[in-house]
């Protein structure tokens, strides 16, 4: 069995969105870490999932600056 230690969904996905990804990957690896990632700055769902789950969001077109930075904050908070 693979363990991952960072997930990057896309929210457009053929089969399913990022939203729906991001729980079935928290119901069989709890720990594992999710970014979203998406194009659509103005989705309210997008917004409301990212704030309640405080999911770090990427948004498109990828800028490396702004992964490696929510990378180093994101190991940083959740490793005292």
């Amino acid at each position: 069995q693979q363990s991952y230690d960072w997930i990057i969904l896309d929210y457009q996905m053929p089969k399913v969105t990022g939203i729906q990804g991001y729980h079935q990957f928290k119901a069989i690896a709890p720990t594992c870490q999710i970014m979203l990632y998406s194009g659509d700055l103005y989705s309210d769902e997008i917004q409301d999932f990212v704030n309640h789950y405080h999911v770090p969001l990427l948004y498109k077109p990828l800028k490396v600056e702004s992964f490696l930075k929510l990378i180093s904050v994101s190991m940083i908070s959740n490793h005292p």
